[in-house]
Parts: C-alpha cells; sequence; structure tokens
C-alpha cells in the first residue's frame, strides 16, 4: 500500500510528519523513527523499542531453577512457607 504525503522542512530543519504517514506507521507522541539513505531517496521507519520488562526477563531466573515447579520452590523457601 503505497501513501504519499509532502511535508516543508523548517529552518531549524525540523518536519511534521503528515497525519497518513503516521498513521501508517504507528507513530505517536514520544516515538522514535529512522531515517535511511536508500538508492531513490530516504526511508523512514519506526523504531520498535523493546518492551519495558524485556530488559529484565530472565533475570531471576539465573541461579534459582529452569522450570516452573523449581521456581515456585524457591519462591516459597524465600517467602518462608513450610512445604511439608
Amino acid at each position: 500500500m503505497e501513501v504519499r504525503s509532502k511535508a516543508k522542512v523548517t529552518s531549524k530543519g525540523q518536519i511534521t510528519i503528515p497525519l497518513a504517514i503516521r498513521k501508517q506507521l504507528g507513530v505517536e507522541a514520544g516515538d522514535v523513527v529512522s531515517f535511511e539513505l536508500v538508492d531513490d531517496g530516504i526511508r523512514m521507519t519506526r523504531d520498535r523499542e523493546p518492551g519495558v520488562f524485556t530488559k529484565w526477563a530472565g533475570r531471576l531466573r539465573i541461579g534459582r531453577g529452569q522450570t516452573a515447579q523449581e521456581i515456585d520452590a524457591w519462591l516459597h523457601s524465600m517467602r518462608g512457607h513450610d512445604d511439608e
């Protein structure tokens, strides 16, 4: 699907991304976009930032067990539960 729009560059080198392009890319306020020079012009893409929890994924698993049962047992012991 081809969407074409124009934008005027300000004296500070800024542009407003046209609404049709923002909608197509899913760009919202605060998002980061990347520009890449290609043979026939410029390619703009929306940067996909990792989810807020991605950097923490797997951190509690190191040395604490790999299965759900091992993790549950570790959590019970940390919380002081008696499994007898």
